[in-house]
């Protein structure tokens, strides 16, 4: 029976990241219809400030580069304090660098911003899974 409870906790957590992860939508563009495509004439709309610096963020979670998309979503959250989407993306990065304690920091941010969100259920699985890690690791006395 206690293998049943391990699979159905990997399962949830699993789903909470999946979730996470789709949800946001890491960086993929909806498609536009065509009758609101650009023309190839129109120069994109030039981006400054902060949204530079969120577009950046993004491209160097997608290229892997961790520290350069951390290092851009903390202007990004000096910034915009009150914006949620910068808080959940920094506590995925967080996560996959394992400093879960700033992980968990800025999932808590999210969840006070938006606490009845789409990706706040999620949010919340991934809290609790952080929670009982910590509490396993110090009864296991892990380093």
């Amino acid at each position: 029976m206690l293998w049943l409870k391990k699979v159905s906790r990997l399962t949830v957590i699993f789903f909470a990241i999946a979730l996470l992860f789709s949800a946001n939508g890491c960086g993929k563009k909806s498609p536009t219809p065509a009758a609101q495509e650009p023309s190839p004439s129109a120069a994109p709309p030039e981006l400054t400030g902060v949204e530079l610096w969120y577009q950046q963020a993004r491209e160097a979670i997608k290229q892997n580069d961790l520290p350069r998309a951390a290092e851009l979503l903390e202007k990004v959250i000096v910034a915009k304090p009150d914006d949620p989407a910068p808080h959940m993306d920094l506590g995925k990065v967080y996560h996959q660098q394992k400093q879960y304690d700033k992980a968990e920091q800025q999932f808590r941010e999210f969840l006070r911003l938006e606490p009845n969100g789409v990706q706040s259920v999620a949010v919340k699985a991934l809290l609790l899974d952080l929670q009982n890690y910590r509490r396993q690791k110090k009864l296991l006395e892990l380093p």
